[in-house]
């Protein structure tokens, strides 16, 4: 990392401490990335690193196997169907941010359809993202949300999934598309994180992932500086509803 770079978030660091008092609470809702699937220490992972630096208490909510929507068929290990929507309820009420990371296995091993932008009922992707991101606006208020895209993984184009699935649903893109126009319908910020890793061209690990899906150290890292890149221009607004409570 450069000198100025270190210098900007020394900065940042000192504007978030007096904004916030160094007390903030964020929340963390996603799937085994967030959880630190193939991360040796829990220190390294992208949550981790952000309250680290932002002095800013973590509560990690990830659940490795778990995506947004309702499973049709169950899954041998029930604790992959406790969805995103299910343990959004489960989470700090009183946090001051939440980031949602998830979607990669709606795609990978999940078997609800794509569904309508219409739906509102979790038995569809859309309807999941729907019925998730109304709960969260309604408890934390859309100003302090953020959602963050799935990351490119191995063989993404396979409408089949990485486990062959008989009924082919969609590529990774157009669960990302979808997920993007409904954020956007809510006004609800989102971190695009595909321009920052290429697509894993094997699942036996490449420089940012250790099996093509799953990040490694560098990968949690560059998560994590996107999202204090996106907190530095974000403190002026979490101020202004701060100050409104």
């Amino acid at each position: 990392m450069k000198i100025a770079q270190i210098r900007q978030k020394v900065v940042d660091k000192i504007e978030f401490d007096n904004d916030f008092g160094g007390g903030m609470t964020i929340n963390f809702l996603g799937d085994s990335i967030t959880a630190g699937a193939g991360i040796s220490s829990p220190q390294d992972i992208y949550s981790a690193i952000v309250c680290k630096d932002l002095g800013a208490k973590e509560n990690n909510y990830g659940v490795g196997g778990t995506g947004f929507a309702e499973k049709r068929k169950p899954s041998d290990n029930l604790e992959y169907d406790r969805n995103f929507c299910i343990r959004a309820k489960e989470m700090d009420k009183t946090a001051d941010f939440v980031f949602v990371f998830g979607g990669t296995n709606d795609y990978g091993h999940g078997d609800a359809p794509i569904g309508s932008l219409s739906d509102e009922y979790p038995k569809t992707f859309c309807g999941a993202v729907t019925v998730l991101v109304k709960y969260l606006i309604s408890v934390y208020g859309k100003g302090k949300l953020c959602f963050l895209l799935p990351t490119h993984r191995y063989l993404e184009d396979d409408p089949c999934g990485e486990r062959g699935s008989e009924f082919p649903i969609a590529p990774l893109s157009e669960f990302i598309h979808v997920e993007k126009l409904i954020l956007d319908k809510f006004g609800v910020d989102y971190l695009d994180l595909r321009n920052c890793f290429p697509e894993p061209q094997t699942n036996t690990g490449d420089d940012f992932t250790v099996d093509g899906l799953h990040l490694n150290e560098l990968g949690h890292k560059m998560i994590a500086d996107r999202i204090e890149e996106y907190f530095s221009k974000k403190i002026k607004d979490l101020k202004k509803i701060s100050e409104k409570k």
